[in-house]
């Protein structure tokens, strides 16, 4: 009884750190496309201000 206990707890710690994996590798990629975009909107404005400045 005690076996099916402790079981069930480990399967239930696993799922805990599973979904924590997930949201965190979801906040990872959303911060990485965040900095790709910032960094392309940089890169793009340099490329209008060049444009501009010629």
């Amino acid at each position: 009884m005690h076996f099916i206990i402790f079981m069930k707890r480990i399967q239930f710690i696993e799922i805990c750190i599973l979904e924590i994996y997930y949201i965190h590798s979801l906040m990872i990629i959303g911060i990485l496309v965040i900095l790709v975009f910032v960094v392309l909107q940089i890169n793009h404005q340099h490329v209008y201000m060049e444009i501009f400045l010629t």
